[in-house]
């Protein structure tokens, strides 16, 4: 038997799988809290979150960065979940200020 030296929550949370949210959500609306549990699962399929949370997208150009992400067959992302992706991002890459009552 082969041994990797990783424990099981590690893994899973270098593989995006289970474990704490890449961000903390609690002080969004409970509608992008939503669109954050479909961006996280099915974003981490393909990359860590970071890769988007970092992205340096215009705003406005998320849906078509979504829509790219999404023609990967591995991706599973339909079209509602490409309007909520696209939605959480756009919301998330605003400045704070813009975000109303968000932490």
């Amino acid at each position: 038997m082969i041994r990797l030296g990783i424990t099981a929550p590690l893994l899973l949370g270098v593989l995006g799988c289970g474990g704490a949210p890449a961000i903390d959500v609690s002080g969004y609306p409970p509608e992008m809290q939503k669109n954050y549990e479909i961006f996280d699962l099915r974003c981490s399929r393909c990359h860590d979150l970071d890769r988007a949370m970092n992205a340096q997208v215009s705003p406005g150009d998320w849906g078509k960065f979504v829509a790219r992400m999404a023609r990967h067959p591995a991706s599973g992302v339909n079209k509602k979940d490409e309007v909520a992706i696209t939605a959480f991002l756009e919301f998330h890459h605003r400045p704070a200020a813009a975000k109303g009552g968000s932490k």
